[in-house]
């Protein structure tokens, strides 16, 4: 059938016992791709300069109430020309159902703060190097809406006359103090 050849190992070098990342050494590339646990220090520091800066934008916007009630209402009548106007309704039909509205008031209010800190907290503990990818999207898309909040300011529709809107009730109702953004 053929001659068989066969070939022994003399001669020949082994295949490298380590990865070829370990022979380079502890070089400035290698440091800054392997993900590590960002420093808490500056973790905090990053939290207080960004509520500092969400503070500063939210404040800068009140004096200019007039302005916003007329973009908001400017969006309102765009929804309607485009058929996209049913937040109305459907604050009217829910409304009526208390639990739903409570239940969605609490998530507003509190959920949606809680969950994004304990995601956070998840990641900054369990998975490092994701956590200043999500960090660095959550400040990135937080910049983009202050701007985009002290550019274009805009009523809720909670503040406009002949609208409805489950929040202001529901606090009167069940205790809650609702302090208007604007």
């Amino acid at each position: 059938m053929g001659d068989t050849t066969v070939t022994t190992l003399e001669g020949r070098e082994q295949a490298a016992a380590h990865p070829v990342a370990e022979r380079t050494g502890p070089g400035r590339l290698r440091r800054l791709r392997t993900p590590r646990r960002p420093r808490l220090w500056f973790e905090i520091l990053l939290i207080g300069v960004s509520y500092w800066t969400y503070s500063l934008v939210r404040n800068a916007v009140p004096e200019q109430r007039a302005e916003a009630l007329r973009n908001a209402d400017w969006i309102w009548r765009l929804e309607g020309q485009l058929g996209l106007a049913f937040e109305e309704s459907v604050n009217h039909a829910v409304n009526g159902v208390t639990w739903l509205v409570i239940g969605m008031n609490y998530y507003y209010a509190t959920l949606h703060f809680v969950v994004t800190l304990s995601v956070l907290v998840w990641l900054y503990r369990k998975h490092p190097g994701r956590y200043a990818a999500s960090r660095l999207v959550l400040f990135t898309t937080t910049g983009i809406a202050l701007a985009g909040y002290y550019l274009y300011l805009l009523a809720p529709p909670r503040l406009m006359r002949g609208r409805t809107s489950s929040t202001p009730s529901w606090c009167t109702r069940h205790g809650g103090r609702w302090r208007p953004a604007i």
